[in-house]
């Protein structure tokens, strides 16, 4: 029986590599065997079928994107990174509008399979974040938002 396992794999194995080398060697004659097209095929009738024509958009100087695709910007920075091992608010992230977990670390033990931490933002604008830690030890940054024109 052993025989008979490592011959078959080795037959799968063979096979497989003269599928990949007919293939490759004969510019896709596998993918046109199977009603495919080619890469080179796709490409080809793409370049046959251009979009529609349309006026031209405003030239940009060189080597910088052009002034239609020039839009605001959204920057975030990093207001505060904190660390917690228990649940409560996470200070200094009342001006915060937005605020991430970024770490989780789960401790082993089973009696308590359950760990989780769980971020949710305050009821109102101006309350500050809110952490809950469910045995685990939870990192939490926060950023504020801003847009460049």
């Amino acid at each position: 029986m052993p025989r008979g396992i490592i011959g078959g794999f080795l037959a799968v194995v063979i096979a497989a590599t003269a599928v990949v080398l007919w293939n490759s060697y004969s510019s896709g004659g596998l993918i046109r065997a199977l009603g495919g097209a080619t890469l080179q095929e796709l490409i080809a009738e793409a370049a046959r079928h251009s979009g529609p024509p349309g006026p031209p958009g405003p030239a940009g100087p060189p080597g910088s994107p052009s002034a239609a695709v020039a839009g605001p910007t959204l920057s975030l920075t990093m207001q505060g990174s904190a660390d917690f091992d228990k649940s409560g608010p996470v200070p200094n992230s009342e001006t915060a509008p937005l605020c991430t977990l970024s770490k989780i670390v789960l401790r082993r033990y089973v009696p308590h399979p359950d760990r989780s931490c769980e971020l949710t933002a305050g009821a109102q604008r101006g309350d500050p974040w809110r952490i809950t830690v469910d045995g685990a030890l939870c990192g939490v940054t926060c950023f504020t938002v801003g847009v460049e024109k």
